[in-house]
């Protein structure tokens, strides 16, 4: 094998590796950002430019294809087998998969592009670069995580049973006639705890309206014993209300896949927001 071949193969691989660690916990951990967005934006570019570069090199069609091949064949042997086997678990990176393969194409296109062409295209791919990097991956992410892309939905609210801190009942016919947002939760859950104090401004806010309810729903782990979540209210001295599921399946009867999800009930008892607790301002415009 010659020298060039070999580094091909080597840049490819190392490019990938370079790029691994930005979806990890450890630089979230790090950081405090989300990674894998990150890594989407950079794939599109930097295997865009690697594919170019690769491609100028030589015009003979077994190299281009070759380069294609070597390109692509260290995100395939990562993520099909992951697509194959759990698509529901590994379908939070689909749009980086996608990004690797745009990237490797638009390399393809920007080699045989007259210079006019190069310019438009390049500019148009930083640009889908950042956009997937900020808004886009975050839709994906919503959508996966709550039913949509930007939170809105129109479901009938189905009936439910809760209790307060006092043992009292609050079920769909005692919230008859009321605009209600449900916050879930659960003693595991750090964000939700994160996102606590903003759930106290709102329902400060809006407390001089009795027609708007803002409640902490928790959802009990196995692990839980009976005063954990209440508990886990008062040492923080949380002032808003919490209601308290008896059983785990009250998140499934609200579509809830993770915590916290934020859900708003409207006056007519029908679910029109499922999502973060940040996307509910305009709803109360």
């Amino acid at each position: 094998m010659s020298r060039k071949y070999v580094m091909l193969i080597l840049s490819s691989v190392g490019l990938f590796f370079i790029l691994a660690p930005l979806s990890s916990y450890t630089f979230f951990r790090l950081t405090g950002f989300e990674g894998q967005p990150i890594k989407a934006g950079l794939a599109v570019v930097t295997y865009c430019a690697l594919t170019y570069y690769w491609l100028s090199q030589a015009q003979a069609r077994q190299w281009k294809i070759l380069v294609g091949v070597a390109m692509l064949l260290p995100v395939l042997i990562r993520y099909l087998p992951g697509y194959i086997w759990d698509f529901d678990r590994i379908q939070v990176a689909l749009p980086t998969t996608i990004a690797f393969g745009v990237g490797v194409f638009s390399g393809y296109v920007l080699v045989n592009a007259n210079q006019r062409l190069k310019t438009g295209l390049s500019l148009t791919l930083i640009l889908t670069a950042l956009w997937v990097s900020t808004q886009g991956y975050e839709l994906w992410m919503h959508k996966l995580h709550f039913g949509s892309y930007v939170g809105s939905t129109n479901e009938k609210l189905p009936d439910f049973s809760l209790r307060d801190e006092q043992g009292k009942t609050v079920n769909k016919a005692s919230l008859k006639g009321k605009v209600v947002v449900l916050d879930f939760w659960n003693t595991g859950c750090g964000a939700c705890f994160q996102k606590f104090p903003l759930l106290e401004e709102y329902q400060k806010h809006y407390s001089i309206n009795a027609n708007v309810k803002f409640y902490a729903v928790n959802i009990p782990l196995a692990r839980d014993k009976p005063l954990d979540a209440i508990d886990a209210i008062k040492q923080r001295n949380y002032k808003f209300s919490v209601l308290y599921a008896d059983k785990s399946s009250l998140a499934t009867l609200f579509n809830v896949k993770i915590y916290p999800t934020v859900v708003v009930i409207d006056s007519a008892q029908r679910i029109i927001y499922r999502g973060k607790l940040e996307g509910i301002g305009d709803l109360f415009q």
